[in-house]
């Protein structure tokens, strides 16, 4: 039958065997950067009143032993400290997590495949800060380099997540902001600019025929530049022009506007 099964003080007879090889580890504070066990024995330290992390890549459904225990303390003899581990599943609900000596099957929809944790808290009724030898035994694990991300190597995807995030934020104020204002005012606003525009536009139209009637003088409108003038024919084409795109973009407007 799969099982899962976490242990606690049943480790002492290994930590006497020289055979018992065991590996430093360093237990993160939670689980955002966890040490990836896999199967073996593992040396770490724990102070009273502490919890640390570790992840474990672990095969639904499939058999998995995590122990737990300390080296320099027979637990089994005392009643001041209380030793406890749990199984923690990927998305970090309660659904994952079970107590000390629960065996059964484990399963995580999102994926046969996944990185769980494992949680080991050192509970004192005396005093608390003091640091203690933590003894990890581990078997069933899948022994595969996820790359998690250690911020010691070089590793800046967790600053990156970070960043992200506050563009979210930033951009989701604007957003609300843009929510908050009427639609009328937003329309108004518009059509104020576009009003103002048009009279930018016309000013310079007036400017321009302005500038045509000097040219044609004494008639009123001409359609050639009097050979007496002295001003260049180029000014009268740059005028004409100057009143169509006005004209045109007098036009535009106002068909959006009533549109």
């Amino acid at each position: 039958m799969k099982r899962f099964v976490i242990l606690v003080g049943v480790l002492s007879l290994l930590f006497t065997s020289p055979a018992a090889a065991q590996d430093d580890v360093t237990g993160s504070a939670d689980y955002r950067n966890p040490p990836q066990l896999t199967d073996g024995l593992y040396r770490d330290t724990i102070v009273t009143g502490e919890a640390v992390w570790y992840a474990v890549l672990y095969r639904n459904n499939d058999d998995l032993d995590v122990t737990v225990d300390l080296a320099d303390v027979d637990l089994e003899s005392q009643d001041e400290l209380t030793l406890s581990a749990q199984l923690i599943g990927p998305t970090l609900s309660g659904a994952g997590s079970r107590g000390l000596n629960v065996g059964g099957q484990w399963s995580y929809n999102g994926g046969e495949i996944n990185l769980w944790y494992v949680e080991v808290s050192l509970e004192t009724t005396g005093r608390l800060g003091v640091e203690h030898d933590l003894v990890i035994g581990v078997s069933g694990t899948l022994d595969l380099d996820l790359g998690i991300c250690d911020p010691s190597d070089g590793c800046t995807l967790i600053d990156d997540i970070a960043a992200v995030d506050a563009e979210i934020v930033t951009a989701q104020a604007q957003i609300d902001d843009l929510g908050s204002r009427e639609t009328s005012e937003i329309v108004a606003g518009e059509i104020a600019a576009a009003e103002a525009q048009a009279a930018s536009v016309r000013q310079e139209d007036g400017s321009n025929e302005a500038a045509i009637a000097e040219l044609c003088d004494p008639d009123a409108t001409c359609t050639e530049v009097p050979i007496t003038s002295s001003t260049p024919t180029g000014l009268l084409v740059l005028g004409v022009l100057a009143i169509a795109g006005g004209l045109g973009f007098l036009g535009w407007r106002f068909s959006r506007r009533n549109s």
